[in-house]
């Protein structure tokens, strides 16, 4: 027997048992039909609602990204701006400005005894 005989009987047996099968009546039945159509139906809206929600989810991400960036960056500014109002050479003149005189001599004041006032 050639390939294409065999081929031909198998295919003509598989549909032959295929349709010999008779299912119940409620597996066929006008009712089983609707519930799995609003099974359907429901499961394909849960599924758009979900992957609308990632989207506007990864978009919502992808704009705090951003603004953690630009912070970042703020942040560098700010630090490089104390930086320079720390160092001395600037300290000194901001000082001059403001007519603040520097310190010569630094007294310290000692107690004249130990005791402590109790109430």
């Amino acid at each position: 027997m050639s390939l294409k005989r065999r081929l031909e009987s198998q295919i003509y047996n598989f549909r032959y048992a295929f349709s010999t099968i008779h299912l119940p009546e409620w597996v066929t039945g006008m009712r089983t039909r609707v519930i799995l159509t609003a099974v359907f139906v429901f499961m394909s809206g849960a599924y758009i609602i979900k992957t609308s929600s990632a989207a506007v989810s990864g978009y919502d991400i992808h704009t705090l990204e951003n603004k953690v960036s630009g912070l970042q960056s703020d942040i560098q500014k700010l630090q490089t701006e104390v930086v320079t109002y720390d160092s001395i050479g600037n300290i000194q003149k901001r000082a001059g400005e403001t007519n603040m005189v520097a310190v010569g001599e630094i007294k310290h004041l000692t107690p004249a005894g130990l005791a402590v006032a109790l109430r």
